[in-house]
Formats: C-alpha cells, sequence, structure tokens
C-alpha cells in the first residue's frame, strides 16, 4: 500500500508538471504571437505614415514649385503684356490677358488642391468649402457640408489631408459623372469611428455605369484601405452614395506630417 501510495504521489507530481510544463509553453507561445502582431500592427502603421508622409511632401514640393517658379513668371509675363499694351492690338492685348488671367486662376487652384492646409489655421471644412466654392462657379451641381467640427479639429496636418484628398476626389468624381444636381457631404464621429457620407441626387452622364471601375475610386479605396477603413459605393436610378468609415482612433494616432 506504502509502494502504491508513493507511486501515486510521484505520479502526479510529474503530471502536474507536465501540466505546467504545457501551460508554460502554450503561455509562451501565445506570448510571442501577440508581440509578433504588436511588430506588425506597429510596421503597418509606419508604413500607412511613411507612404502618406512622402505623399504630401512631393505635393507640398510640386505646390511650392508651382507658386514659387511658374506664378512668379506668369505674374512677370502679364506685367510684361501690360507694359506693351501700347504697341499691341486691342484684341490681341485683350486675348492675351485673358489667357494669362485663366492660366494664373488654374495655377493658384492646382496649388490649393496640392496643398491645401499651407495655412495651418485652416480648418477641414474651411478648404473644402473654398474648393467647393470653386467647383460651383463652373459646375451646376449644388453641395451642401456638414462636419464635425469638434472631433475634425483635434485632427493633425497628416490626417486632415487624408480626408481631404478622399473628399475631393469624391467630389471630383461626382462633377465628372453627372450633369447637374445636389450632393449632401456628412463627415461626423459616430462612437469610435469617423463616417463619411457623399450622396448625389441628379442626372448622371451616360458613362456614368463605368465609375465604379474607374481610377477616382479606386484611388479613395485605396486611401481608405491605408487608414483600415471600410468602403462602400453604389449607383442608383436618382445618382450615387459613398460610405466611407474610418477607426478615429487611427486618425488620432496618425503621426504629423
Amino acid at each position: 500500500m506504502l509502494n502504491t501510495a508513493i507511486v501515486l504521489i510521484f505520479g502526479g507530481i510529474i503530471l502536474t508538471l507536465l501540466f505546467a510544463g504545457l501551460l508554460f509553453t502554450l503561455y509562451s507561445l501565445n506570448k510571442k504571437q501577440l508581440e509578433a502582431e504588436k511588430e506588425r500592427i506597429a510596421l503597418q502603421e509606419k508604413l500607412r505614415n511613411s507612404i502618406a508622409e512622402t505623399e504630401q511632401r512631393e505635393r507640398e514640393q510640386l505646390a511650392a514649385l508651382i507658386h514659387d517658379n511658374f506664378s512668379a513668371k506668369l505674374a512677370l509675363l502679364h506685367l510684361q503684356i501690360q507694359q506693351q499694351s501700347n504697341t499691341l492690338q486691342t484684341t490681341v492685348y485683350q486675348h492675351l490677358t485673358e489667357q494669362l488671367e485663366t492660366i494664373q486662376k488654374e495655377s493658384k487652384d492646382l496649388t490649393q488642391q496640392l496643398h491645401p492646409f499651407h495655412d495651418f489655421n485652416t480648418t477641414l471644412s474651411e478648404a473644402i468649402q473654398s474648393r467647393l466654392h470653386m467647383i460651383e462657379k463652373t459646375h451646376p451641381c449644388h453641395f451642401n457640408i456638414q462636419m464635425d467640427e469638434k472631433s475634425l479639429e483635434q485632427l493633425n496636418s497628416n490626417s486632415k489631408n487624408q480626408l481631404y484628398f478622399i473628399i475631393q476626389e469624391a467630389i471630383h468624381n461626382i462633377i465628372k459623372h453627372s450633369e447637374n444636381g445636389q450632393a449632401n457631404i456628412s463627415v461626423l464621429q459616430q462612437e469610435d469611428n469617423l463616417h463619411i457620407e457623399i450622396e448625389h441626387r441628379g442626372t448622371l452622364r451616360p458613362e456614368a455605369n463605368k465609375v465604379t471601375s474607374g481610377i477616382g475610386l479606386n484611388i479613395i479605396k485605396k486611401r481608405v484601405q491605408l487608414l483600415q477603413g471600410t468602403f462602400h459605393f453604389e449607383l442608383n436610378p436618382f445618382g450615387s452614395i459613398l460610405q466611407i468609415v474610418i477607426p478615429y482612433i487611427l486618425l488620432l494616432k496618425n503621426e504629423a506630417v
């Protein structure tokens, strides 16, 4: 009996040690998996920020080139034409002046599109409103905008840039594929996510059915994927609707450019 008890005790100890060893091995494996997952997420975030920073830096450099080089040369050329106004025919002078003013306006517009937050006091809403103001001068579509200013003002310039370019591309998509109508743009924080909805109601151009496979939507989709968001777009008999959901905490973490 004593020998049996000793065997049972030692057997129990051995089984306990084996079970403890198994638990420790599982714990170690799980810990390594968690650490590997954290590293993967950190690398993804670093890559996302690196891509955004590189893109924004290139945009700023191009905007600076247009502003400092081309705009300055256009202004000088405009001045030289004005100085020669007495020697030019009236129609020629008017034509050259109008062409230059058009180019200068387009140059300023392009600079703003490339670098909408050159003034650090500019809010996302103001940047988009400014863009819409220019668009509505030449396109019959009317835009309404609703934004969660309190949530958006906490974002840094990198996050604001990413949201601006997403919304800008969606707006360009509407004016490219519609003849008229009204578009409602809303950017609102709901719980842990930022919801962007852009709904257009109006007459679409005949080729609008190709928009789902177009470059514009693919650009938006890739930007949203970089921000780990979800993307949904659909056409309907009355227009189109674009819905985007992005984790708000990720926008807060997005490193400044």
